[in-house]
């Protein structure tokens, strides 16, 4: 994101072109990944349009200025499908904006797609397929990224299927309204999917706050990660955890 966004504000590329990359490159994927649910190109270009824009006009809104991204498509955005990948609901539209899109779009990031999720927010099935690994196709791995969600999973395991980041948040630090209950006592948790950490962190702190139709979102600060002394931190895993990633941090609170 961080590299993105030097090539948007020295105009070594366009806000139009950065989000044509990424949708040719999706469409260029998707018949093996079957990762996309709905291209937004029109959305998309109008969105880049509006970033530019302001940029031209001296207004600059951060880190994700212009920067394309998809949502989890249980994640509503009003006058486009919400499918929850579910056959019943395949053509359903729903006249709510989602709490992230909005804090998305007011950081005039770029949405140019809604991204697969099992049916009903379930296992790797959806109604047009299943959606595998992408570095191994005999596994079946949902393959989203951007804004996800985790309930019991759906986060964490991808992304260490794929090799990429996620950052699954405190309950309550990203409001959910406008995105599809799974359960009340233990429900989804929204939060991004990203190249690195540094990434999820800028995505997190545009996403994170008080949802005023979400009861349980908080005001959640995000410290510097830079100002925290990681040599006073304690680490738990269990027993059956990756042990090559605890030996790294176990180096790293040494040092």
């Amino acid at each position: 994101v961080l590299e993105l966004v030097h090539l948007l504000k020295t105009k070594q590329i366009t806000f139009v072109n950065l989000t044509k990359i990424f949708l040719m490159r999706l469409k260029r994927y998707n018949h093996a990944l079957e990762a996309v649910i709905s291209y937004m190109e029109d959305l998309a270009y109008k969105q880049a349009k509006e970033a530019y824009c302001l940029l031209e006009q001296g207004v600059y809104l951060g880190f994700r200025h212009g920067i394309p991204y998809g949502l989890k498509d249980i994640i509503s955005v009003p006058h486009y499908k919400t499918t929850w990948g579910s056959t019943t609901f395949k053509d359903q539209v729903l006249d709510i904006e989602a709490w992230v899109y909005k804090r998305l779009r007011s950081a005039r990031a770029v949405l140019i797609v809604k991204l697969v999720t099992g049916s009903l927010a379930y296992d790797d099935i959806w109604f047009g397929g299943r959606t595998p690994n992408q570095w191994n196709f005999d596994e079946l791995y949902l393959a989203a990224f951007a804004i996800g969600s985790e309930t019991a999973g759906s986060m964490t395991y991808p992304a260490g299927r794929c090799g990429v980041t996620s950052l699954r948040p405190t309950f309550g630090t990203a409001g959910r309204s406008g995105v599809m209950s799974i359960s009340e006592s233990l429900d989804n948790k929204l939060g991004p999917f990203c190249r690195n950490v540094m990434d999820c962190a800028v995505v997190l702190d545009a996403v994170r706050g008080r949802d005023p139709d979400d009861l349980s979102s908080r005001e959640i600060l995000i410290e510097d990660p830079f100002s925290i002394d990681i040599r006073k931190l304690t680490v738990g895993y269990l027993e059956d955890a990756d042990m090559e990633v605890v030996s790294t941090l176990y180096l790293l609170l040494l040092h």
